[in-house]
């Protein structure tokens, strides 16, 4: 079977992000019998000076663009998701989620909690920041108790973080989320369903040719 490595670079308080994730989970589904899509969480932080605690959603009602949000809301439906905002009090420092993410070596692992991360807090509104509603979720997860420990009882991971968003940023990769296919060929932003799957069937034929 044809394998295609796809980095999906994001951040947790990305809601374009989390249609982004529910959408590479659905390709990867759809082409399973043809090509292993193998994809790994690399992690971004949009708002790299939020403190922790997080900071109040009002002052980020100034970012938004008009009409942004009906297309929001749009994109979210065709994925049969939806984005509750009403139950977010804050937006949070993500850094915690991403270091517990990238202490996880099984990309599949990795990925289904970073989506069930994502999830929580755009549907129901969780802090993210918390190491005991993350460390919950990963147990959920069957993640393993030792890197669960790590996780609670060390720092360890923040230095991979920043790496990997500096590394991010180097290759001048600054809107979440973007897919980097087989280390070669990069694709910011949200794109449809079609579109992403045409790269990585593409991606495949030049992996075999």
């Amino acid at each position: 079977m044809k394998i295609v490595d796809v980095e999906f670079i994001s951040d947790y308080i990305c809601p374009w992000c989390y249609i982004g994730k529910v959408r590479i989970e659905k390709i990867k589904s759809l082409l399973k019998d043809d090509i292993h899509v193998r994809v790994h969480t690399k992690p971004y932080l949009l708002y790299p000076h939020i403190p922790p605690g997080g900071v109040s959603k009002s002052e980020f009602a100034n970012k938004t663009r008009p009409g942004m949000g009906r297309s929001l809301k749009h994109e979210a439906s065709i994925e049969g998701i939806a984005i509750n905002y009403r139950d977010i009090q804050k937006i949070p420092n993500s850094l915690e989620a991403h270091r517990l993410t990238c202490l996880i070596e099984d990309v599949a692992q990795q990925f289904n909690l970073s989506l069930s991360i994502i999830k929580s807090y755009f549907t129901e509104g969780y802090n993210i920041e918390s190491k005991e509603f993350l460390s919950r979720l990963a147990k959920e997860h069957n993640i393993s108790e030792e890197t669960i420990n790590r996780f609670l009882k060390t720092t360890d991971g923040s230095d991979m973080v920043h790496s990997e968003i500096k590394s991010a940023r180097s290759a001048y990769i600054n809107i979440v989320p973007t897919l980097r296919i087989n280390q070669k060929y990069t694709f910011s932003g949200l794109q449809s369903e079609e579109v992403w799957t045409k790269y990585i069937q593409r991606a495949a034929r030049i992996n075999t040719s």
